[in-house]
C-alpha cells in the first residue's frame, strides 16, 4: 500500500508516539540522575512534611528550588511499583515528541501529505533521539516536561498564524501564561520566554504589537505567579529571597552571601567561543555537560543560519521589495527562526549547560525544515536537504547518561541493621557536596537534618543561616554526623573541625541503599570549651 494512501488519524501518531516513550522508558532501566538523589525526591517529601522547618539545607542551595514539579515524583516513586511509573514518566514525556509532530504538520503545509508525513515522523524521531531529552527520558530532571509548555504554546501560536492571518489575542494570552507557568516551575525556561518577546513582531499585526505584547507580558507574570507564587511567599516570609538563595545580590537576605549564585562553570571563556560555541561543544561536549555525548544538530543550523543570514544580505542589496514579500509569505519559518536564535543566545548567555536546551533541541528539525523552505524555492531540493541533514542527526547520536540501574521493587530503599527509632529526635549533620538528602523520608518525622556546608554555605560565612545552624547543633542532646565516603574530604573534615565536632567511629551504623549509596551515621558531641 502507497504511504499516500494511508491516512491515519492523528491520535493513532499521538498514542503510538506516547506509547513508544512509555516502553522505552522502561527498557534503559530506572533514572538515578544525581539532582533526584540531592534534591527531586527530598523536596517533593519537604513540601508535605513541612520539613523547612527543621532541616537546614539538607538538598544543598536547591532545597529552595519551587518544590511543585518534585511532588509529583516523590509521590510516584514513594506510591507507584517502580517499572509502572517509569512507564508513566516516559508516556507523559513523550507528549513533547507529539508536539513535535503536530508542529511539523502546521510548518509543511505547503507540501503533498505524503511529504508533510514523512517529515512530521523524521522530525519526531529526530527529537526523539536528542541527546540531552532521551538521557532524561522517565527521569525526574524536569527539562522534559519544560520542553512540553514551549512545544504547546509554539504549536498554538503557529497554528494559528499564515502569511494572511495572525492569531488572535485568546491565544498570546494562553501562550503568555504557559511561558510564565513553566518558567515558574523550572526558573531557567525563562529564555524561551525571550526568544518568544523578540519573535513576536513577525505574528503579530505592526498596528497591534504593543497591545499584543502587554497581553503577553501580564499573561506571562500571571502563569508565573500561578506555578511558583506560593513558594516565593514562602520564601520572602523566611528568608527575605523569594527566590532565595539565588540572585541574593539583589534581595541582600541575611540569610546567605550576598551573590547571585549561579553556575558558570559551562560559560565560553573566549571571544570565539562566544562567537562559534556550538563548534566548541560538539568537539567537546564537557564544555557543555558533565558527561559526554555527540550531536551535531547545533552546528548543523549554525551553518544553516549563516547561510540565511548571507543570502538573505544578498537579496536585501539587490530587491528590497523581494525580502519584504518573503517576510509575509514565510513569516512562521522567521518566526520560529529568530525565537530559536534569541533563545539560544539567552541560554550561552546565562546558562550554557546543556540539558536546559531539550526544548530547542526538540526544535531543530523544525528550524532546519524552515531554513530550507525559505531558501530553496524548489520543494524537492528542500526535501532532499532537510532528510539528509535529520538522518545524518540521528545516525551520528551518541546520548548522554545521567545514571541507570535495574528495575527493583521499590524505587528507593535502604537496608541497615539499626532500628531507626534511635534516631528519634536526633539532629544529624552533613558535610561535603554529596547527593544524599533522599534517604531522609527513611527517618524518623522529629530527625533534623543539618548540612554544614554545601554548594552554597560554609562554616565561615557570617550568615543568619549560619546562626540557625550553629543554634541547632549547640542544643541537641542527640548529635550524629552522616559519613559518606566522599565527604572525608579536606572540606568536609574542616568544615566539622571548624564546627567542634567531635564523632565517635566506634557507634557508627552502616547503610545501603538500592540507588549504589553506602553511607554511615555516627554519635557525636560538640566540644564547646575547645579553643
Amino acid at each position: 500500500m502507497k504511504l499516500s494512501n494511508i491516512r491515519q488519524p492523528t491520535y493513532i501518531v499521538f498514542l503510538l508516539i506516547l506509547m513508544t516513550s512509555g516502553i522505552i522508558s522502561v527498557v534503559i532501566g530506572k533514572d538515578v540522575n544525581w539532582d533526584l538523589k540531592n534534591y527531586h525526591f527530598y523536596n517533593g517529601y519537604a513540601f508535605f512534611t513541612g520539613r523547612m522547618e527543621s532541616d537546614i539545607a539538607p538538598a544543598q542551595m536547591q532545597t529552595y528550588l519551587n518544590p511543585l514539579l518534585d511532588i509529583f515524583g516523590y509521590l510516584g516513586m514513594t506510591y507507584i511499583k517502580p517499572m509502572v511509573f517509569g512507564f508513566i514518566l516516559g508516556l507523559l514525556q513523550g507528549i513533547s515528541i507529539w508536539l513535535v509532530y503536530m508542529l511539523t504538520k502546521v510548518m509543511t503545509r505547503q507540501y503533498s501529505e505524503k511529504i508533510s508525513t514523512i517529515l512530521a515522523l523524521l522530525s519526531a524521531v529526530t527529537a526523539f533521539c536528542g541527546a540531552g531529552w532521551f538521557s532524561e527520558l522517565g527521569g525526574t530532571m524536569g527539562d522534559n516536561v519544560v520542553s512540553i509548555f514551549v512545544l504547546s504554546a509554539l504549536y498554538l501560536t503557529l497554528s494559528s498564524t499564515s502569511s494572511v492571518s495572525f492569531p488572535q489575542r485568546s491565544i498570546f494570552i494562553t501562550v503568555g501564561f504557559l511561558f510564565g507557568f513553566c518558567t515558574g516551575l523550572k526558573l531557567v525556561a525563562a529564555i524561551y520566554y525571550v526568544g518568544f518577546i523578540f519573535a513576536l513582531p513577525f505574528i503579530v499585526d505592526s498596528k497591534k504589537l504593543i497591545k499584543q505584547y502587554i497581553l503577553v507580558i501580564i499573561s506571562c507574570l500571571l502563569g508565573f505567579i500561578a506555578s511558583i507564587g506560593f513558594w516565593m511567599v514562602k520564601l520572602w516570609d523566611k528568608y527575605n529571597n523569594p527566590l532565595f538563595p539565588y540572585y541574593n545580590n539583589i534581595f541582600k537576605s541575611p540569610f546567605a552571601d550576598i551573590t547571585k549564585f549561579t553556575d558558570d562553570r559551562f560559560l565560553p571563556k573566549t571571544l570565539l567561543q562566544k562567537l562559534f560555541y556550538p563548534f566548541y561543544f560538539t568537539r567537546n561536549t564537557q564544555l557543555v555537560c558533565e558527561h559526554n555525548f555527540r550531536d551535531y544538530r547545533f552546528v548543523i543550523m549554525y551553518i544553516s543560519i549563516i547561510i540565511l543570514t548571507l543570502w538573505i544580505t544578498i537579496i536585501l542589496a539587490t530587491k528590497k521589495s523581494t525580502v519584504e514579500a518573503m517576510l509575509t509569505e514565510n513569516r512562521k519559518f522567521f518566526f520560529l527562526i529568530v525565537f530559536s536564535v534569541t533563545s539560544y543566545v539567552a541560554w550561552q548567555k546565562l546558562f550554557s549547560i546543556y540539558r536546559y536546551l531539550v526544548a530547542l533541541e526538540q526544535l531543530t528539525p523544525l528550524v532546519l525544515i524552515s531554513l530550507a523552505g525559505i531558501i530553496f524555492k524548489k520543494q524537492k531540493y528542500a526535501v532532499v536537504v532537510i532528510v539528509s541533514a535529520l538522518f545524518f542527526i540521528i545516525c551520528t547520536e551518541k546520548r548522554l547518561n545521567w545514571g541507570r540501574l535495574p528495575w527493583d521493587e521499590q524505587y528507593i530503599s535502604l537496608t541497615t541493621s539499626a532500628p531507626f527509632d534511635k534516631f528519634e529526635n536526633a539532629t544529624i549533620v552533613m558535610s561535603g557536596f554529596d547527593p544524599i538528602s533522599y534517604i531522609i523520608p527513611f527517618f524518623p518525622p522529629t530527625a533534623k537534618f543539618i548540612r554544614i556546608n554545601s554548594n552554597f554555605h560554609n562554616h565561615s560565612q557570617d550568615t543568619k543561616l549560619r546562626e540557625m545552624i550553629d543554634k541547632t547543633i549547640f542544643q541537641s542532646n542527640n548529635l550524629k554526623v552522616l559519613i559518606t565516603p566522599n565527604n572525608r574530604s579536606f572540606e568536609a573534615l574542616e568544615a566539622l573541625a571548624a564546627m567542634k565536632i567531635a564523632i565517635d567511629s566506634y557507634s557508627c551504623d552502616r547503610f545501603d541503599s538500592n540507588l549504589g549509596d553506602e553511607f554511615a551515621i555516627c554519635d557525636a558531641k560538640v566540644n564547646k570549651w575547645q579553643n
